[in-house]
């Protein structure tokens, strides 16, 4: 088992992660000149749309499509469940699983076991539930899986530790921070677009408007990032007996 000494170092780096994530998803996506954002964007539509779906499926709903668009979108067709856990499940389950990964990625070096294991669990629900994207007519929900696991295990794999840690520490902060695309869809919000989940729910609870409903996400989610930056990277290196 691998701990970080260097103090510097490793909190440097774990700041430039989460400012290389925070960074990418304010690009534009549809942006020619960055493919691999784009990329990005797939994957992190495919973790945000699977926290919808596997919401629906532990609170007894019934999952009938998982999709992720070519245009950048994508949507759970569902029935039945528990509606106040299953809309913010996609900002709030992306949070979670990225963090996991991080965490693992970090303390123990496990990132990428753990990063394939999800991939092949979204893999699986992407099998059973995914519907051809409407543009293409391909089924997009499945690349993106398959992809996602093989790319994954290739880093793992085949690349210098140092850069296979720091790859899988940006992809799954980019996931973990979803919630910052929740905020920028607020400027749809004045046109009530009703597939927006933070509107959604503030049809549910309407005490609150979309706009403060996404705040909050968004600030659960850094706080769950937040703990997993601390007990990944900062709690071991002053605290570097391993933990019981």
């Amino acid at each position: 088992m691998r701990y970080p000494t260097n103090k510097s170092y490793a909190v440097i780096m774990a700041s430039v992660t989460v400012l290389v994530a925070v960074v990418l998803h304010l690009i534009v996506t549809d942006s020619n000149m960055f493919v691999v954002n784009r990329s990005l964007h797939f994957v992190q539509v495919l973790v945000h749309e699977f926290g919808h779906a596997f919401a629906t499926w532990i609170t007894g709903g019934r999952v009938m499509a998982l999709v992720v668009g070519s245009d950048g979108g994508g949507y759970v067709q569902s029935a039945g469940g528990w509606w106040t856990l299953i809309l913010p499940a996609g900002y709030l389950g992306s949070a979670l699983i990225g963090s996991v990964v991080f965490y693992f990625n970090n303390r123990y070096q496990w990132g990428a076991v753990v990063a394939f294991g999800v991939g092949i669990v979204m893999g699986l629900f992407a099998l059973t539930y995914a519907q051809p994207d409407q543009a293409t007519g391909t089924q997009l929900t499945v690349i993106v899986a398959v992809v996602l696991s093989v790319v994954v295990f290739l880093v793992s794999k085949y690349l210098p530790w140092h850069i296979g840690v720091g790859l899988i520490n940006v992809l799954s902060a980019y996931v973990a921070l979803d919630a910052i695309n929740g905020l920028r869809a607020l400027e749809q919000l004045s046109r009530q677009d009703h597939h927006n989940d933070a509107v959604q729910f503030s049809q549910l609870y309407p005490f609150l408007n979309g706009n403060q409903w996404a705040t909050i996400w968004l600030v659960i989610a850094v706080a769950i990032f937040g703990l997993a930056v601390y007990r990944g990277v900062v709690r071991p290196l002053w605290h570097p007996k391993p933990d019981r």
